[in-house]
């Protein structure tokens, strides 16, 4: 039984290694003439100049393809932008392969990654639009893991930086060989496939070699083909997204929950194997989520504007059912229950905002000392530019991280949504500064709405400072500061260089709550010209009811007192001393924070108390 059982799976063995082997290529073959380059470090590189590395290998099951390595030693994704250029676009790849992530993700003795792995799945992204830019076709492989015990490499956070290249190619919907897996799963993390921990040997680059080719024969030769469908569902059963994967039968592949908006993924990464059949990932409302977050906070460690934010957005929470909007509320919800006590109170990432222009990300045409007519892929925006929440972390190249770049021959605008009244008194901007004719702008105007159409102009000057100075750039921080003002949009007007056509780099734009409340005073009353020296006597007034809801302070209107005597009254800073139906704005029989939110709205006329 015993021996079945080993001819049995030696067998499978067998089968599996059939499907991954590369078959022979017909002459027909669409690979043919093919550019097919590999773009990655000393794993594509090694053995440096020699003629067995695995894309040598690979060059022998495709015989017709034109095969280009494109490896250097101890690159990370940071060195390798640089020689992005001129090492893979100038050669007009047809296919690229693009293997980093073990020189980003190891950490030095101070438990700090080489790379952050923001910067690295930028890195990442940005070489994929630029290569889909030029009609090129882009296939993302894992690293293989570390064996044993390296140092920095071997303290780094490799599966999380793996996970980044699995995500980016299901989000870009492009190709994944997933070696990192493949040698997980088949006991190829060891000596006799990765001779110094890191590098593979002779058999180690072979089963690179036999992936590689099998994914090249399953997706463009239809030879061992499979497609992994992957579902993604509610904790409900509903559906809210579906992908597919392509790859070779056998292959191992690691399936990680890609972001959808308003979604948070509860299903751990699923390890399988490549086969036409389903994969199910779950998820569940991430407003819900950051809601609960939100009311389980203790209080007393949070500042009252911190609060009111907070009160405010749990209210809109449990109320939308608008997919979009509820991401948002979820990242605001997030955001601010990690500010506390005297922190600033800052919004720029994931809060509603438009640009004029739209940005824009044009070569430089050296001959006419000005943009070209055509885009640059390496600048179109990656999603992570200008509301990033990043400041200053230019990488030495800021033109490629986390910029917002505009050529122009007008100024740039920024709106701000808060969607309602809210307490400002700082705006900054970071811009940068000192290369290839970018300078900083002239200065930040600051506008202010409540109805989004007639904007206010904030009689401030902006000041500025460098808050970072660098070889290659220098960043500026341009800083309005005002006496705190109320609003519903914020504008800011970058006003741009003055000569020829205007540029802006943008590191971000930041609009800081006041913890000063804003309040419109009362007008004082105007007092009778003349006494009258025989007065009638005053009729009986009518009998006044009990209370009127909404009028906190018994002065016979409502107004911003009104609303900041009932908030301070939930916070418990104030004793009413109106009757509990006044509080009651919403009759829930309770005073809560939609009642000084609802008598806010009610003094600023989009609410009406019944």
């Amino acid at each position: 039984m015993k021996k079945f059982a080993r001819i049995t799976s030696l067998l499978l063995v067998c089968i599996m290694l059939f499907g991954l082997m590369p078959a022979a290529v017909s002459a027909a073959s669409p690979l043919d003439g093919k550019k097919i380059l590999f773009f990655g470090d000393s794993l594509t590189a090694f053995p440096k100049g020699g003629t067995d590395r695995y894309s040598d290998r690979v060059q022998s099951a495709f015989p017709n393809s034109v095969i280009i390595n494109a490896g250097v030693g101890g690159d990370s994704t940071y060195q390798a932008r640089l020689r992005f250029q001129t090492d893979v676009l100038d050669k007009s790849p047809d296919i690229v392969f693009i293997c980093f992530g073990m020189n980003d993700a190891a950490k030095d003795s101070n438990g700090n990654n080489y790379k952050p792995i923001t910067t690295y799945r930028r890195n990442i992204q940005n070489f994929i639009t630029a290569l889909k830019a030029i009609n090129c076709q882009v296939v993302l492989m894992t690293p293989n893991p570390v064996n044993g015990e390296r140092g920095d490499y071997s303290r780094g956070d490799h599966v999380a930086y793996c996970d980044v290249l699995r995500e980016l190619a299901e989000i870009n919907d492009i190709g994944l060989v997933d070696m990192y897996t493949v040698f997980k799963q088949n006991g190829y993390v060891s000596s006799s496939y990765i001779y110094d921990g890191i590098h593979q040997n002779a058999a180690g680059r072979q089963i690179y070699a036999d992936h590689i080719s099998a994914y090249l024969n399953a997706v463009y030769n239809n030879q061992n083909k499979a497609t992994l469908t992957v579902e993604c569902v509610t904790q409900g059963g509903k559906k809210i997204g579906s992908y597919t994967r392509v790859g070779a039968i056998g292959a191992d592949i690691r399936i990680v929950a890609p972001e959808i908006l308003g979604y948070t993924a509860v299903t751990e990464p699923v390890t399988t194997t490549f086969a036409t059949k389903t994969v199910t990932l779950t998820y569940t409302s991430a407003a819900e989520q950051a809601v609960a977050a939100a009311k389980a906070i203790t209080r007393s460690d949070y500042a009252e504007r911190v609060l009111e934010e907070i009160d405010y957005y749990i209210a809109l929470g449990e109320a939308e059912t608008d997919v979009e909007k509820m991401a948002v509320i979820a990242k605001h919800l997030n955001y601010l229950i990690t500010v506390k006590g005297d922190t600033e109170l800052v919004y720029s990432r994931n809060l509603k905002y438009t640009t004029n222009p739209a940005p824009n990300y044009y070569a430089w045409d050296s001959a006419a000392g000005r943009p070209s007519d055509q885009l640059n892929p390496l600048y179109i925006d990656d999603n992570y530019r200008l509301a990033d929440g990043s400041k200053s972390n230019s990488d030495g190249y800021n033109r490629n991280n986390y910029c917002y770049s505009v050529w122009q021959a007008s100024d740039v605008d920024i709106v701000f949504d808060f969607g309602r009244e809210v307490a400002v008194d700082t705006v900054r901007g970071y811009f940068a500064d000192g290369k290839d004719g970018v300078v900083k702008p002239e200065q930040i105007l600051v506008y202010y709405s409540n109805d989004g159409t007639t904007y206010t102009k904030l009689d401030v000057k902006s000041t500025s400072a460098v808050v970072a100075d660098t070889d290659e750039w220098d960043t500026h921080c341009l800083t309005v500061k005002a006496d705190a003002f109320s609003a519903r949009y914020v504008k800011v007007v970058i006003d741009t260089i003055s000569w020829g056509a205007k540029c802006a780099w943008v590191d971000e734009v930041e609009v800081l709550l006041s913890d000063t409340d804003v309040v419109i005073p009362d007008p004082e009353p105007t007092p009778d010209p003349k006494p009258d020296p025989d007065p009638e006597p005053d009729p009986e007034p009518d009998p006044e009811p009990e209370y009127t809801v909404g009028d906190i302070n018994g002065n016979g209107k409502i107004d911003a007192r009104d609303y900041l005597l009932l908030k301070r009254a939930y916070f418990g800073t104030y004793t009413l001393t109106c009757a509990d139906e006044a509080a009651d704005i919403n009759g829930n029989g309770k005073i809560d924070a939609r009642d000084y939110l609802l008598l806010k709205r009610a003094y600023f006329g989009t609410y009406e108390i019944k």
